[in-house]
């Protein structure tokens, strides 16, 4: 799994956006063509009126969701609290809780959310945003876990969480001390 971060130091303040996404698949998925690089994205009526709308907006033409709802409308978007009222078949003949099959893929990212959170308030700007869903398809769940936030001093976050100071540990920090509000790309 990769996890994408970009860095921008900007009017003398280092801003760090972290999305962690986690997409696992609890039935399997047939290889997917992503969408034409040209034709804009079309949100499926189901995911622009679920929490994962502002998500999907940031999402690059790459997000799973986004290439499976392109081949096949997506049945429902599931919140947090629907999670514990759904029971799914990963295995012929064992039922599961939704809920249970969540936390355990997700556990990981978790530890590294519960990581990130030591980060002191000073140094962010804002607090962290957390998205969790589910993405149920005809033939396939995908659960989605994402974790937003805006770093505004990175070396005190650094120094708070290893977690972080290893996604830092590759930065290119000569360049980021070139970069110019100009630089930043169009919201």
């Amino acid at each position: 799994m990769k996890n994408r971060f970009s860095c921008i130091r900007a009017a003398g303040a280092s801003v760090l956006l972290v999305p962690l996404v986690v997409a696992v698949l609890v039935f399997p998925v047939h290889a997917a063509n992503p969408p034409a690089p040209a034709a804009p994205v079309v949100l499926a009526p189901v995911l622009r009126q679920s929490a994962l709308a502002p998500l999907m907006a940031r999402a690059d033409k790459e997000s799973l969701v986004l290439r499976l709802s392109a081949k096949q409308t997506p049945q429902r978007v599931l919140e947090r609290a629907a999670f514990g009222t759904v029971r799914i078949e990963p295995v012929a003949g064992q039922r599961v809780a939704l809920q249970t099959v969540f936390d355990r893929a997700t556990e990981s990212h978790r530890r590294l959310a519960a990581d990130l959170a030591r980060i002191p308030a000073a140094a962010l700007s804002g607090a962290a945003e957390t998205t969790e869903a589910v993405v149920e398809f005809d033939d396939r769940v995908v659960l989605v876990r994402n974790v937003r936030m805006v770093v505004r001093d990175a070396r005190q976050a650094a120094a708070s969480s290893p977690e972080f100071a290893g996604m830092m540990a590759n930065v290119d920090r000569a360049r980021l001390a070139r970069l110019t509000v100009g630089d930043l790309p169009p919201a």
